[in-house]
């Protein structure tokens, strides 16, 4: 593991570091995609920081709620408050660039997405989220394993973007859920609740909230 990078004098935190590295991925994203949502480039990266802020607020904030009790500390953060928090927080910072409620959530989807796959790469590097022991000492990578099944739900989100944008975020929400939900029976989380983790049941969640979005969509309805 490679929890820090030592440059001379100076000691960089991978975690944070790959979060910064997330960022920078949310901007070029956002900077490509911009005439699909009649942004200008100032605007195209204001939406960036928006999204970032709802992100990390809904990561931190669900974080502390699954904590109760404990001390607030500046680490720690639960990502399904990201996947929760984003849509209602851009519903609204989405005004600001006179958007639909529907077309800010679903610019933000591959964001979002780009962000946790990135982020997952400075778990991997930092030692946390780790999966079970295996019999040689070595556990399993599950940060590398949701970071590689997040990548290719971003490819998937950005080719149905092409054709159509109505239920991409309900599209991330679904396909994502279903990869923690699996990728949790590897991790060593304590599955306190009812025989599943919290991520799982975040996961159960998320997944029905997408299912119940995407119901129009399977009977033909225009929105």
């Amino acid at each position: 593991m490679l929890p820090e990078l030592h440059i001379g004098a100076i000691t960089i935190s991978t975690y944070y570091g790959m979060m910064f590295l997330g960022f920078v991925l949310m901007l070029v994203l956002m900077l490509k995609r911009r005439a699909r949502y009649g942004l200008n480039t100032g605007q195209a990266i204001l939406f960036t920081v928006c999204v970032m802020f709802s992100g990390v607020l809904g990561c931190k904030v669900l974080f502390i709620l699954e904590n109760w009790g404990e001390p607030i500390t500046v680490g720690g953060f639960s990502f399904f408050g990201a996947v929760f928090l984003v849509p209602p927080l851009m519903a609204l910072f989405g005004l600001l660039f006179k958007l639909k409620p529907r077309e800010s959530i679903n610019a933000a989807a591959p964001c979002v997405n780009a962000m946790i796959g990135t982020i997952r790469v400075g778990c991997f590097l930092n030692g946390c989220c780790g999966g079970w022991a295996l019999e040689n000492g070595f556990r399993w990578p599950t940060q590398a394993m949701e970071s590689i099944g997040d990548f290719i739900i971003l490819f998937w989100l950005l080719s149905k973007e092409e054709k159509d944008d109505r239920f991409l975020y309900s599209r991330f929400m679904l396909a994502y859920s279903i990869l923690r939900f699996l990728i949790e029976f590897l991790r060593d989380t304590a599955k306190d609740w009812l025989y599943l983790s919290h991520g799982q049941w975040f996961a159960i969640t998320a997944s029905a909230l997408a299912a119940l979005l995407l119901i129009p969509k399977r009977r033909g309805i225009k929105q």
